[in-house]
């Protein structure tokens, strides 16, 4: 951040013993909010009857970016603007100097806007009278590092993560777990666990109140980490081929297209699966895919058309070449795989799926 040295004042309400409470708009000058980039700060509040003696010693170059990084935050709205809401709002004396003192004294910069928005959440009554001093405390404590370790548990906890490589979803315990003794990650995770956020391997009811407190809402999802996450659409790929193997590359190559919208499925079950009738009790639809002229028993078809009765299903039939006539296994709808065509089958897959399914796209494609 620039440096406002020779710039910027802060302003402290000069308060007697006796008060307890400062209110949020007397807490910062108009010179502040002037050289902060807040539009029309200056227009809108004039802090001049505020003294600056008590916090001049503070003016020094970083000390002063500090400060201006914790009031922004405190009173900051969207777009860069005021939220004018917090600022008829009071904050304990106690409460505001340990957050401003804990900011300056702390080494990390990335931390100085948490102080500054954990200032906000406590005078706006978002956190608990109960919690207030332990999030305090526990901000001054924890680096950088750790909080946005706390963060990626949150979100693993949250939300439905897609892990690198596979079906299934990151776990909390399998990060928490994999942190070998003697390591700084181990020591990322005891800190917090000795700050009550971590228990076991999860995380605990403190968690979520205190991230909430510290950091602004879109540092608390899944795309401020790079993470995926699933849809909550399933699909079940069933694979009908005469010789080992024969549909498998068609089927990982679907099966990938699927998982990079966020739709789970999965290497698919073979021939015998049709025997089950929970196959694909929780998909969304299904794809069947075999070579031209397969035939399956009539009791497999039955139990094909029981299991897709109430499920989209779409049948993917491997033809050798164009003139080739496909003949499908059931009456269900169908497109044609041809060798060397993968994008051309991705794509009339994509649009059949979309033709019969409910809602168009939107039935598969949630993130249109």
């Amino acid at each position: 951040m620039k440096s406002l040295s020779g710039k910027v004042e802060v302003g402290l309400l000069k308060t007697s013993e006796n008060s307890k409470v400062l209110k949020i708009a007397d807490l910062v000058t108009s010179t502040v909010l002037s050289n902060s980039g807040i539009p029309g700060a200056n227009a809108a509040y004039d802090f001049a009857k505020l003294g600056i003696d008590s916090v001049r010693k503070y003016l020094v170059e970083r000390q002063d970016a500090k400060i201006v990084e914790f009031h922004k935050a405190m009173i900051g709205g969207d777009n860069d603007g005021i939220d004018e809401s917090i600022l008829e709002s009071v904050i304990d004396v106690a409460d505001y100097h340990a957050l401003l003192d804990a900011c300056l004294a702390d080494i990390e910069m990335e931390k100085n806007g948490m102080y500054g928005r954990l200032a906000k959440s406590i005078a706006s009554g978002d956190v608990k009278k109960h919690l207030k001093r332990h999030y305090i405390l526990s901000l001054k404590e924890l680096t950088w590092d750790q909080i946005d370790l706390l963060a990626r548990l949150y979100i693993l906890t949250k939300y439905s993560i897609k892990p690198e490589n596979g079906p299934g979803t990151q776990q909390v315990n399998q990060v928490i777990d994999s942190a070998k003794h003697g390591t700084i990650e181990r020591l990322d995770i005891t800190a917090l666990t000795s700050r009550g956020f971590v228990y076991g391997s999860e995380i605990t009811d403190l968690c979520e109140p205190f991230l909430s407190a510290v950091l602004p809402e879109e540092n608390m999802t899944p795309e401020a980490f790079d993470l995926e996450e699933w849809t909550g659409h399933r699909f079940t790929i069933i694979e009908l081929c005469n010789e080992q193997h024969e549909t498998r590359d068609l089927t990982k190559v679907i099966d990938q297209y699927f998982r990079d919208m966020g739709i789970q499925g999965g290497s698919g079950p073979m021939e015998g699966a049709l025997d089950r009738t929970d196959l694909g009790t929780f998909s969304s639809f299904f794809i069947i895919i075999y070579p031209n002229g397969k035939t399956i028993p009539d009791t497999r078809k039955d139990n094909l058309l029981r299991i897709t009765k109430n499920k989209h299903a779409l049948q993917v039939i491997m033809c050798a070449t164009d003139r080739e006539i496909p003949n499908p296994i059931a009456e269900l709808p169908h497109v044609v795989a041809l060798p060397e065509a993968t994008q051309q089958t991705l794509k009339s897959v994509d649009q059949k799926l979309s033709e019969i399914m409910t809602g168009s796209k939107k039935a598969y494609h949630p993130k249109d």
